[in-house]
Order: structure tokens, then sequence, then C-alpha cells
């Protein structure tokens, strides 16, 4: 049986369009391609992203780029408000050919939301909708991507811990509990991550942080939620993951508080 073609969500002569959903509830879309590039971000809630044998939290202030025929599945909880800005990859100049995390930049955001909303002259258009390709930026940081584990224990583990960032339950403790030995619990996970158990937990914690973070939660209040004894110690592992504090990741950001 032949599967569906994708269809087409950018036409001729178009470079872009973006699709909006605000406020939606609880919903997820399974395994699918698209003929554009298309560009993830959200304002609020919590979106994910799974491709390439990886997982994406969609912070506001970040977009996720997923290139032209690249299989992928998305998550958005309840009152999330989701975007997707296509982009037509026959006409637009980017080099981007692997998932990829763009900053979404005020001036960015503004452009794709005028795009949708605004009448304008089509040569005016097509000017705007060339600057906002111009314009995207990619971000290179380790927390914004998580390679998933293939093997079905090992994916067992991760899916918990994404779903609880704050366990902090031993390669020993899973073993235990998956019933084999810790070195082979240890040893998978590098192989099929490229990370410890205990590195990966703290991608995972660190992306959890940039959600909280991104809507103004405290720092001490996102240490607290995530298993950290302290703010100090929770600002230590978030500088040495992202090379920034907590409050200096998102400058737009500014009001992000360091305490309560």
């Amino acid at each position: 049986m032949t599967a569906e073609a994708p269809a087409r969500e950018v036409e001729d002569p178009w470079i872009m369009s973006t699709w909006i959903l605000r406020g939606a509830d609880a919903g997820s879309w399974p395994m699918h391609t698209h003929l554009e590039h298309c560009l993830i971000w959200s304002e609020g809630g919590t979106v994910t992203v799974e491709a390439d044998g990886r997982f994406w939290v969609v912070a506001p202030g970040l977009g996720i780029w997923v290139p032209a025929g690249m299989p992928h599945r998305m998550t958005a909880a309840g009152g999330s408000h989701l975007s997707i800005t296509y982009f037509h990859a026959g006409r637009s100049r980017v080099a981007w050919d692997a998932v990829t995390g763009i900053t979404l930049t005020g001036a960015v955001r503004e452009l794709m939301l005028l795009n949708k909303r605004e009448a304008m002259p089509e040569e005016r258009r097509l000017r705007l909708q060339a600057l906002t390709v111009d314009l995207l930026v990619p971000v290179e940081t380790a927390s914004l991507r998580i390679r998933l584990p293939s093997d079905r224990a090992l994916r067992r583990v991760a899916e918990e811990i994404l779903a609880n960032p704050a366990d902090d339950r031993t390669a020993e403790a899973w073993a235990h509990e998956l019933r084999m030995s810790a070195r082979t619990l240890s040893r998978g996970f590098i192989r099929e991550t490229g990370f410890s158990l205990t590195q990966w937990r703290i991608l995972v914690r660190i992306r959890s942080a940039l959600i909280d973070l991104s809507a103004g939660v405290p720092v001490s209040a996102v240490a607290r939620g995530l298993g950290y004894s302290n703010r100090s110690a929770f600002i230590d592992v978030f500088r040495r993951t992202t090379g920034q504090t907590p409050a200096a990741y998102f400058p737009s950001f500014s009001r992000i508080p360091e305490s309560e």
C-alpha cells in the first residue's frame, strides 16, 4: 500500500507560510514529513518535537528547524501556543540539512506574523519573506538536542526521565529494575546517546529549565523542581552545560528573576 504523499504548504510564488494554533487542547501529531522546511516555535506551554532520533523542547525564544523531507512528530500540552512556519525548499537560501535550533528574535517573529496577517502587494510580500529567511540565525548549544536511545529497555528509562527530570535514580537502581547489569545499562546509554545516564539526565533537566525560565519562573523554584539542593548548584550545572547563567541565556527575557 502506497503512503499518501505530503501536501504542499507553500504555493507558488511564495517563500513561506505560517500556521498558528493558540490555546490548543492537548494533542499530538504522529511521525510525518513535509515538502517544505518547517520552523516550529511556541510562545507558551509545552511543545516537543522528536526527529532524527532526538528530542527537543520548543522553549519560547527558540525555534526548531526541521528540513524538508525529515520525518518528525510533535506533541503540544493543553494550552500551548504552537506555530509552524513553512519555508519553500527551493526558494529558501539556507544551509541547514539537519534539525537545528534557531534564535527566534523579535524581528523574525514579527515578520512571520506580519506576513500571515497583513494584506500587501505581492512584490512587498516577497521582499518581506526573503528578509525573514536572511534573519534566521542558528543556535549552537548542547542543550538544544537530546538523542533518544532506540533499545526498548533504555528507551523506557529515557521516557521516564523525560516525564520526570527530577528522577535521580542511579544506573544501578535502573539496572536492578530492568534486570540487567549496571555496566550493560551504562555502556548502552553511551553507545546510543553519546552520554552517560547522568550526563543525559542533566541535558533533560536543562531542557525542562529552559521552558520554566522563559516563562519567568524564579531560578530558585526551577532548581527545586528539578531536584537540586540549592540554587547555586543548579546555576553551576546550567552554566557548564550552556556556557551562560540562566538570566543571560535569553537576553530578551530580562524579566527572569534570580530568586523568589
